[in-house]
């Protein structure tokens, strides 16, 4: 049986409703009819109904015997869009989450400790919460000082550098947890530990604009313009700190764990370049690049 499924296909747009719609008649005809199920799936995907086009494919693909290479790597297109899709939806559906207390443990240990902020002659009830989300902080009860530092922003600090400092302590949790699902590795970066990178960076920015002086802010600042791959402003912000503090040892720690990484990566694209004229034939002279980047020769 022969029928032209490929009208509404040609419009301008094409009509993807009534494409299925067709479809859907011709399968009531004919349920082995590959075409039908190709031209259904193709409709679905473009609808971003990506779970039925998977349906269609995967059965035209078994009927032709996975003799049809366009419907296998269909299949494999819709596969990964439908999984891109799935992935999404259960990260903007899921509760924030901490990494591991052994990766945030030697986060924070990476910053040298510092005193907590004075508290004022009549503190707040917001002040007193704060000193006692540090306190459990300290303590390493990460979980109960996250929960402490959003209860005392809610009930208002009554002092600048307080504010700042719960702002710091706040933006530095808020990415890890998505960035330690993703690739523990990169946790070094870490609303950083929760896994909001662009809540961290506004906690941040807030936190150095109440308190210019906290260099830590700067430089967890710098972490996160490195998890956005924006090396200018990561290296601008370290720069900001020295100017602030010369005298603090982690902004140079910090800003040559930078480096190192930027340094890598420029290293990994150098080779690259050169593996691809050694590929394509240039052996001797991209041999004699190699020699000048690696410093061999």
């Amino acid at each position: 049986m022969l029928i032209d499924l490929t009208g509404y296909m040609n419009m301008t747009p094409p009509n993807h409703i009534l494409v299925i719609e067709d479809c859907d008649q011709a399968l009531k005809l004919d349920t082995k009819y590959v075409k039908a199920l190709n031209r259904r799936a193709t409709a679905l995907e473009s609808l971003e109904r990506y779970e039925e086009a998977l349906h269609d494919f995967t059965a035209a693909t078994i009927l032709d015997r996975f003799t049809n290479q366009s419907a296998a790597q269909s299949v494999d297109r819709v596969l990964r869009k439908l999984s891109e899709t799935r992935a999404k939806e259960l990260i903007a559906t899921r509760d924030p989450r901490l990494p591991p207390h052994t990766f945030i443990s030697a986060y924070f240990a990476a910053f040298r400790p510092k005193a907590r902020p004075t508290l004022p002659e009549n503190p707040s009830i917001g002040d007193n919460t704060l000193d006692m989300a540090l306190g459990a902080l300290e303590s390493a009860n990460y979980a109960h000082a996250l929960t402490l530092v959003n209860e005392a922003l809610e009930q208002g600090i009554s002092t600048d550098e307080g504010n700042a400092e719960a702002l710091n302590f706040r933006g530095t949790f808020k990415y890890a947890a998505a960035i330690g699902s993703q690739n523990l590795a990169h946790i070094i970066y870490p609303r950083f530990l929760t896994g909001d990178v662009d809540g961290s960076k506004a906690d941040l920015l807030e936190s150095v604009k109440l308190n210019p002086a906290n260099t830590q802010s700067l430089v967890k600042l710098a972490s996160v313009y490195m998890e956005q791959s924006n090396a200018q402003e990561a290296f601008e912000c370290f720069e900001k700190a020295i100017q602030k503090n010369e005298s603090d040892p982690d902004i140079y720690y910090h800003r040559g764990q930078g480096t190192s990484s930027f340094c890598i990566i420029c290293m990994c694209f150098e080779l690259t370049l050169l593996i691809s004229s050694l590929y394509h034939g240039t052996v001797q002279r991209s041999s004699r690049q190699l020699q000048q980047v690696i410093g061999v020769g």
